[in-house]
């Protein structure tokens, strides 16, 4: 009886503390990407236009 009991806490544990799949879009390669890798991503999938590509990209190069 306590053998199931451990197997469900277990079980419950996993559920909770399990990497999460990708969601809104996003994958657990854009958590390791850097910002630039990220935003020519973007661009290259047609998320954003030329000019917000641009105007990101010069944001990111004054953060460094």
């Amino acid at each position: 009886m306590m053998f199931i009991g451990i197997i469900a806490l277990v079980a419950i544990l996993y559920l909770i503390f399990k990497p999460e799949r990708a969601s809104h879009g996003t994958s657990s390669r854009d958590m390791r990407d850097d910002p630039l890798e990220i935003l020519k991503r973007r661009y290259a999938q047609g998320d954003i236009s030329q000019e917000e590509f641009f105007r990101m990209k010069e944001e990111l190069a004054r953060r460094v």
